[in-house]
């Protein structure tokens, strides 16, 4: 009977590494009856993008199909869950900072705004919350900032990069933010600790 229960375990345990959803009985059984305890992230990665693409969300089909493409250049081979390691990750987002693909992305505030936004609207849907835009968050974080942290208006704007009416003297001066790392704590402890 302890032997049964450990196989069971392990059924359970390789089917709660995968999305088993709209899988067939044939494909659940060729992948708890292998002698493999790797699961493939770039077949399941694939098989999600190519689900995208049938539900007709091809520009976000698109964008996970070349991140897998490129997650796998630099791995240098198909991935397992396995080979995936959250030191890894880090490395290859890092390798990625000065791609001409993460300029043309997020080359400016509109476009960086706009990806923010629209993640924050598939958020606010799934937890059907009212919707947040960077615009909300940001009038948030000023009033709290002033409000409860005892920041100046010119504070606050330094740290929104408002433009300045110093704009001259500022060119002169190199700029420290450690300002808006500590107002920023500041906020936060205040959200946190309510």
């Amino acid at each position: 009977m302890a032997n049964c229960a450990l196989k069971i375990k392990s059924y359970v345990d390789k089917i709660n590494q995968t999305n088993i959803e709209n899988w067939t009985v044939q494909e659940l059984k060729k992948i708890l009856t292998s002698d493999s305890e790797n699961i493939s992230f770039s077949n399941f990665a694939q098989k999600y993008i190519d689900d995208m693409l049938v539900s007709g969300r091809k520009k976000p089909a698109a964008n996970y199909q070349i991140s897998l493409h490129s997650l796998e250049s630099y791995f240098g081979k198909k991935l397992y869950f396995s080979d995936i390691t959250s030191k890894e990750i880090k490395k290859w987002i890092e390798s990625l900072s000065n791609t001409a693909r993460a300029k043309q992305m997020y080359s400016d505030s509109v476009n960086f705004n706009k990806a923010i936004n629209t993640g924050l609207k598939s958020i606010c849907e799934k937890e059907e919350v009212k919707k947040i835009t960077t615009c909300y968050l940001r009038h948030s974080w000023a009033t709290i900032a002033q409000n409860h942290c005892g920041a100046s208006t010119e504070m606050v704007a330094f740290c929104l990069n408002h433009s300045s009416a110093h704009k001259v003297t500022e060119s002169y001066i190199k700029k420290d933010f450690s300002p808006i790392d500590e107002l920023n704590k500041k906020v936060l402890d205040y959200i946190f600790e309510k």
